[in-house]
């Protein structure tokens, strides 16, 4: 995940373009939604407040980066919530 807090630090430093970069990060945006209910005790714990903020703060700037990490939130949940019933069988 360290990878893409750096990829995001480019993005906000300008040396790549957002857009582009948000088109093709979905990998980003699918371990950040896994990782952003539990992000504030994250760093609490770790005594690291700027884990990660490089995405947050590149995902949170714009619509469409909220928009497809709500959208992404959304597909974590519904594969979470697959798996719990195939567990129950």
């Amino acid at each position: 995940i360290s990878y893409w807090d750096m990829a995001a630090s480019l993005v906000l430093r300008g040396d790549l373009h957002e857009e582009l970069f948000l088109d093709s990060a979905g990998e980003m945006f699918f371990t950040f939604a896994k990782i952003h209910p539990f992000l504030a005790v994250i760093r609490e714990r770790m005594g690291v407040p700027e884990f990660l903020r490089n995405i947050e703060t590149l995902v949170n700037r714009s619509e469409i980066g909220r928009a497809k990490l709500k959208a992404t939130i959304e597909r974590v949940r519904v594969v979470s919530e697959m798996r719990k019933q195939a567990a129950k069988g």
